[in-house]
């Protein structure tokens, strides 16, 4: 970072003694639009799969879907 970003800003100086994301993230690059290789060597993708996510869902909604199929 700028040291006069960092001097002007009053977050600057806990910026500089963050580590960057790269050593929590492993993305090394894109292999395609949706895979991502990672600097190990392995490949990772995601997938967007159609229907309901019953854990984070209200009960109610549940309990009404469950009547309605």
């Amino acid at each position: 970072m700028l040291k006069v970003v960092t001097e002007e800003l009053g977050f600057g100086k806990a910026a500089q003694n963050e580590r960057p994301m790269s050593t929590h993230i492993p993305y090394l690059r894109h292999v395609s639009d949706t895979v991502i290789g990672l600097e190990n060597g392995a490949l990772i993708s995601v997938i967007k799969l159609d229907g309901l996510f019953f854990q984070t869902e209200d009960q109610a909604t549940l309990n009404m879907r469950s009547v309605v199929q």
